[in-house]
């Protein structure tokens, strides 16, 4: 009797044991989820991927336009006076001299952005530099920190060589003897069809000079590159962020930029040309 109870009981489990067993996944069920679930992600990461750059894309324009508001405020305490200049023999090539500043500089004041000098962010120490990203700092580019130029963004130094170039002169002399110019905000040439700003593709590494300005000749977005000299930077969907000299501020496709490029036009239609010619 007890044997049969045994036989029983051990039949019982035994039943569990396959009812346990039908319940669990084959190794080949596994796999086709797996495979599943792989063929999803690789569907969505590229949507995800392209709305964080869209992401980033708007805050990056949000902050060009709260750098033109502080602009317009600049030029308001200062008779109209653009905030970049070029001081011959300066540094920076000129357009980052300590008789002028950086324009980033000039304009920090408004946007609640420390400045230890003339052309470096942070302080009041040195080597206190900003330790995250600030109002210049477009959010698709990676600086290193603590850094004392994190920004993306740079004028063309054609607001101040196109006077140069045409020989209209000089506006003084700085204390040391140097002469410079700088431009009043009237000379503008229909300020909403002109680039006061652009993403430019400066270094990320600390305390570099490529935000200071960036030169239309020398984009080279013509080859694909996110230029780092300096040049503009087609890092937002294959087009660059700009703030125009009536404050508002938006996108143009790489195409655009191309043609725009001094490099690749005749006469002075550019965008990145301020005034008549």
């Amino acid at each position: 009797m007890k044997i049969v109870k045994n036989f029983k009981k051990e039949q019982k489990i035994r039943k569990e044991m396959r009812k346990m067993k039908r319940k669990g996944f084959t190794l080949i069920e596994l796999l086709v989820v797996v495979a599943i679930i792989a063929i999803l992600a690789a569907m969505l990461l590229p949507a995800l991927s392209q709305a964080r750059e869209r992401a980033r894309q708007a805050v990056c324009l949000n902050n060009l336009k709260q750098i033109g508001l502080a602009f317009f405020m600049y030029l308001n305490d200062y008779d109209n006076w653009i905030p970049f200049g070029y001081v011959d023999g300066g540094g920076f090539s000129g357009y980052g001299d300590i008789h002028i500043g950086s324009w980033f500089c000039l304009l920090a004041k408004y946007l609640n952005v420390p400045v230890y000098d003339y052309y470096r962010l942070g302080g009041p120490d040195w080597g206190n530099w900003l330790k995250r990203p600030c109002v210049f700092t477009c959010p698709s580019q990676r600086f290193t920190y603590p850094n004392g130029q994190p920004v993306s963004y740079a004028p063309t130094l054609l607001i101040t060589f196109a006077f140069i170039r045409n020989g209209t002169g000089y506006t003084g002399v700085t204390g040391d003897g140097k002469p410079y110019i700088m431009v009043k905000y009237q000379k503008i040439n229909k300020p909403s069809e002109k680039v006061f700003l652009a993403d430019t593709g400066s270094r990320t590494t600390p305390t570099t000079s490529d935000a200071i300005c960036f030169n239309p000749w020398w984009n080279h977005v013509d080859s694909g590159e996110d230029y780092t000299l300096g040049g503009l930077s087609c890092r937002h969907s294959k087009g660059t962020n700009i703030l125009y000299f009536d404050g508002h501020a938006g996108w143009i496709n790489k195409q655009t930029a191309i043609q725009n490029d001094m490099s690749f036009i005749a006469g002075t239609n550019s965008i990145f040309y301020p005034y008549p010619y």
